[in-house]
């Protein structure tokens, strides 16, 4: 749609390639079936679950033995030791020789938060319990990176979104795409990591200037959410991390340029009401896939209006979002003692406040102290909300034809 937009757009599009990842892969392995994310994570969860019911009986392979001795319960859960076997073992390189790591390179070079003895474990642990069968993304990029006469530079320029959630192997993939030094362009929103990627900026930045001269940007201004959205979401997110000691988290300030209703809350809630709220321009969020089967969902959803996970949100934007139980699953998640699991609830918490440009309602009977930067959804609230249908704020000069909304 920008392409066809622009003049001589429809031209234009005929020269660009729009992919996704996978769609790239495609290109190099036509004949591989590639197996999803999704897929791979759960062929992870049950690889686990074996792996604790033979650590626990110590049916373990020598190498580990000793450790286990010492170790009589596996000792990382497994969001923990998924991260580690999708970010590091599989997505990482050797950052001594910017070769693929391999066991010497995982123990002694890997960029991790374990000592040499427990990669070792890890690496035997992976060895005998999580070998998986077909190709993933990881795999088929490591495939790349180690035979580089595959990957052409057949691009001018490349442009890759939601950066945030790929990992090394995969930055370099595309670096080597493009055959002007000056043609990549990588943004990306470290808040909506939810993938166990370990991105920072920084960590980006540090691999990418090995090879090129890298320039840093940032937008500054929220384009989606109207300023008492964004505002709140920053109050927000400042209490949580202080709340929850997450100062490993970035700090969130950014400037709204558009105007909506302030952000609302109700513990409970009638869902046909909520449906005409939502119309076809809006929608109800969950926390994940189980919510789904939740009541209130399953009733708004029979009522017209769209329900997604907070994953499938990831990247879109609605008019006006009902966001459900945000604070009762989040308290639920940092009750955790990885800190994995509590840094992708932060996550997972941004990308659901942040979903809806104008109008934002919080249903959760266990909402806490985010009520006190919120207002209650009461009759007033909603009868405002029919008052800014009936006349529509388009752009900041003409809220001052209708300061009797009262913004």
């Amino acid at each position: 749609l920008l392409f066809e937009s622009l003049p001589h757009g429809k031209r234009l599009l005929e020269r660009v390639d729009i992919l996704s990842f996978e769609d790239l892969l495609r290109r190099f392995f036509p004949d591989r079936h590639i197996v999803p994310y999704a897929e791979r994570r759960a062929q992870f969860t049950q690889a686990y679950a074996e792996a604790q019911k033979r650590w626990k009986i110590g049916a373990v392979p020598k190498a580990l033995r000793d450790f286990r001795k010492r170790h009589p319960q596996l000792p990382w859960d497994e969001e923990t030791l998924w991260s580690e076997y999708w970010d590091t073992v599989m997505g990482q390189l050797n950052w001594r020789t910017g070769q693929l790591l391999d066991e010497e390179g995982y123990v002694n070079d890997a960029a991790t938060e374990f000592d040499a003895e427990e990669r070792s474990a890890i690496w035997a642990t992976f060895h005998e319990w999580f070998r998986f069968d077909g190709d993933d993304e990881l795999t088929l990029c490591r495939e790349l990176v180690a035979d580089p006469e595959r990957l052409a530079r057949v691009y001018a320029g490349v442009y890759v979104d939601e950066v945030q959630d790929l990992c090394e192997v995969q930055w370099m993939v595309l670096t080597r795409l493009c055959w002007s030094r000056n043609g990549l362009f990588f943004t990306g929103d470290p808040f909506q990591a939810l993938r166990p990627s370990g991105f920072h900026w920084s960590r980006l930045r540090l691999r990418l200037s090995r090879e090129l001269e890298v320039t840093e940007g940032s937008l500054g201004f929220n384009l989606r959410n109207a300023r008492q959205i964004a505002e709140f979401v920053q109050k927000e997110l400042e209490r949580v991390r202080r709340e929850y000691r997450l100062e490993d988290q970035p700090d969130y300030s950014v400037t709204a340029i558009t105007e909506g209703m302030p952000p609302a809350y109700v513990e409970t809630a009638d869902a046909q009401r909520l449906a005409e709220w939502l119309g076809d321009q809006g929608a109800m969020i969950v926390w994940d896939a189980s919510a789904l089967q939740d009541d209130l969902p399953q009733a708004v959803g029979q009522k017209g209006a769209k329900v997604v996970t907070v994953d499938d949100s990831k990247g879109l934007e609605f008019d006006r979002a009902v966001v459900y139980q945000p604070y009762t699953r989040f308290r639920q998640q940092m009750k955790r003692r990885s800190s994995i699991v509590r840094r992708q609830a932060f996550s997972r918490l941004y990308v659901a406040l942040t979903r809806a440009r104008r109008g934002l309602l919080i249903v959760d009977q266990h909402i806490g102290r985010a009520k006190e930067a919120l207002c209650p959804a009461s009759p007033e609230w909603w009868e405002r909300w029919q008052a800014v249908e009936r006349g529509l704020v388009r752009s900041i000069d003409a809220l001052e034809e209708h300061r009797r909304l009262n913004y």
